[in-house]
């Protein structure tokens, strides 16, 4: 007959997958010109994939009782066309290649794919709608036999996909003790923590690749669950999260508080094949889960400032820190933000975990010789600046008085006697396009300088370079000659570097 295999990936009216050129059908050849018989795995009421799986076979869709008229150098080939319904809509299709120019068979586990992407990640049995078509490819170019609407079988049958992969994993220290200090971890420099390792994997089949998915919730429930990032070493099997990303999701769950707090915790594993992926538990579950006391990184009392300019994403905001971060009283607020845009921005309290916003209440005064900008905020507020270009801002925030003041920073510099200008001429530095980054190339020498906003006294930063501070000391140059500065306002804390050019 002069049949070879060919690996048939999609035919012309499948959704969702590549699609070759289907072209019409070659001259002198049709739809008569080629006879088969739909084999048992097909044409019976049930097959468990599972089943043929563990004996070494293939799924037999058909087998070639005879083909006349082919063109010399075709090659005849077939395909498994699926659906949840005898309309067919929503169908996937699967190859079924002529192997020993005989039979057509289909992969197991491209056929258990098929079934789950259209029924979900079941592993019970579920009716499935099947029909056959039929290609010729020649001179590398695809002919649909007999066209569209020709299929050498049709009918349905009842499939019981493969089996998800079994997962095991041992905990790590950090989660069999119980209780995890991530301040103390921090302190100590650790950035990884160990979650658990993967011990072993059955049903793993060729072109199966794993992922991991780390889940915390303040509920048993797991409702509200965040998840945490997690890094998976495949030759070692370690799996690790961050601190950092354990933390963040920590104060999503219960604000930026330094409380100890009891957490649960969930580890899901996930295999993925041919570009869809599943959880090895079929309903979603954990490959391991438990709960754990947690103290958390220690955040300073702050406010956020979610605004237009950068998503309104408290998260990813600047923060306004508690002017006395002793007393847990306090409510005045203050720091720098990048703020405005189209819609505004306003304040939100995330430290209790129940984010509070406050919104403009009433209109803004703004002094038309300073810039400085007034107002008063509630909780049932609009936006602020609404309609503005967004700029950094100095704010003072105070929720027991419920005002803010807004003063725009237009410029920033150095001043000092390490300074080419002395204490009496401040060097200007360069703004980034947000206004949070501001460099300099200049020259110091050995003597004191600090930072200042706005070519005055009234906002300006000093003490440690890694940590600095409103009114703080004044800084010791710790280069002297060519530096670069380069002056950090985007994060807590605010920072700053000196590197010798």
């Amino acid at each position: 007959m002069g049949l070879a295999a060919v690996a048939m990936t999609a035919c012309e009216d499948a959704p969702g997958i590549a699609q070759p050129e289907v072209l019409p059908e070659p001259p002198a050849f049709t739809d008569g010109d080629v006879t088969i018989s739909v084999a048992p795995d097909l044409a019976g009421s049930s097959v468990n994939l599972q089943s043929i799986l563990e004996s070494g076979n293939s799924f037999n869709v058909a087998t070639v009782d005879d083909v006349i008229n082919l063109p010399a150098g075709a090659v005849v080939d077939f395909a498994l066309q699926l659906a949840n319904n005898a309309a067919f809509t929503d169908r996937q299709e699967v190859s079924a290649p002529t192997v020993d120019n005989i039979y057509s068979q289909a992969s197991v586990v491209q056929l258990s794919n098929a079934v789950k992407r259209l029924y979900g990640n079941i592993t019970t049995p579920a009716t499935v709608y099947y029909r056959v078509p039929g290609y010729v490819t020649l001179n590398n170019g695809i002919y649909r036999i007999g066209g569209s609407d020709k299929f050498y079988a049709t009918g349905s049958i009842e499939i019981t996909p493969i089996a998800n992969p079994v997962v095991a994993v041992a905990l790590g220290e950090n989660l069999s003790t119980g209780s995890i200090n991530l301040q103390d971890l921090t302190e100590n420099e650790v950035e990884n923590i160990d979650l658990a390792t993967l011990t072993s994997t059955t049903g793993m089949q060729d072109g199966y690749t794993l992922s991991f998915k780390y889940l915390l919730s303040p509920n048993q429930d797991m409702s509200g669950a965040q998840e945490v990032p997690v890094t998976y070493d495949t030759e070692s099997g370690l799996l690790t999260v961050t601190t950092e990303a354990w933390s963040s999701a920590q104060t999503i769950m219960f604000g930026a508080t330094g409380d100890e707090r009891e957490v649960y915790w969930g580890l899901q594993a996930f295999y993925t094949y041919d570009g869809d992926t599943y959880n090895v538990k079929t309903d979603e579950g954990y490959v391991a889960e438990g709960k754990i006391n947690v103290t958390p990184l220690d955040v300073p009392r702050h406010i956020c400032t979610p605004n237009d300019s950068q998503g309104w994403n408290s998260a990813t905001s600047q923060w306004l820190l508690a002017v006395d971060q002793d007393d847990k009283d306090c409510k005045i607020f203050t720091g720098y933000a990048y703020f405005g845009g189209t819609w505004g921005g306003k304040f939100t309290d995330d430290f209790t975990g129940s984010e509070v916003w406050y919104g403009l209440d009433g209109a803004v005064d703004i002094n038309p010789e300073t810039g400085v900008i007034t107002g008063a905020i509630s909780t049932s507020g609009g936006n602020i600046l609404e309609g503005s270009t967004a700029a950094l801002y100095w704010f003072d925030v105070n929720l027991e008085t419920l005002t803010f003041t807004m003063t725009p920073i237009t410029s920033y510099g150095i001043i000092g006697n390490a300074t080419v200008g002395g204490w009496d001429v401040e060097t200007t530095m360069t703004p980034s396009a947000d206004f949070l980054t501001w460099t300099l190339e200049t020259t110091l020498t050995d003597g004191e300088f600090k930072f200042r906003a706005n070519n005055g006294w009234d906002i300006n930063l000093g003490g440690n370079l890694s940590e600095l501070t409103q009114n703080g000391n004044n800084i010791q140059a710790p280069v002297t000659g060519d530096v670069t500065i380069t002056l950090e306002l985007g994060a807590i804390p605010y920072k700053a570097t000196v590197v010798a050019r």
